[in-house]
């Protein structure tokens, strides 16, 4: 029998898993390009950047919200966020990113529900069986 994972634990594995398929679902012959400066990298070179940043939970794990993004950028650019804003705009359209903007006002707010822990299992399978089969693709 399984060990049933806590929360802290269980997110641990939903970053991982969300973070490699992030970055494999945007990558074009073997590389992705950052979100806010030219860069080109594999997939493990990269980061899964956040224009939200992480610690907001209604957007961590939102797909619009996080993009490849180059460690420069993502690390020691601080997210390049204004850059990012923009890329995000130029990508989704402006209504995306207020609806992104308005999950993190809501969650600061305290207008938000724990993720339930049977969500986030779901989650991690699903998310390592799109990666297994982005991986079989190439």
């Amino acid at each position: 029998m399984r060990k049933k994972l806590n929360r802290s634990q269980l997110t641990k594995k939903l970053d991982k898993a969300f973070s490699k398929y992030v970055r494999l679902s945007r990558s074009e012959d073997g590389y992705c390009k950052c979100i806010t400066c030219p860069a080109l990298k594999p997939p493990a070179e990269m980061h899964a950047g956040h224009f939200i940043r992480r610690g907001v939970k209604t957007t961590r794990w939102d797909e619009r919200n996080v993009q490849p993004q180059c460690p420069r950028c993502n690390v020691y650019c601080y997210g390049e966020q204004a850059k990012y804003f923009r890329a995000l705009e130029a990508k989704y359209g402006r209504e995306t990113v207020d609806e992104l903007m308005q999950l993190e006002r809501d969650y600061r707010a305290g207008n938000y529900q724990k993720l339930p822990l049977p969500d986030m299992r779901e989650m991690v399978e699903d998310y390592k069986e799109k990666v297994k089969n982005l991986k079989d693709q190439l």
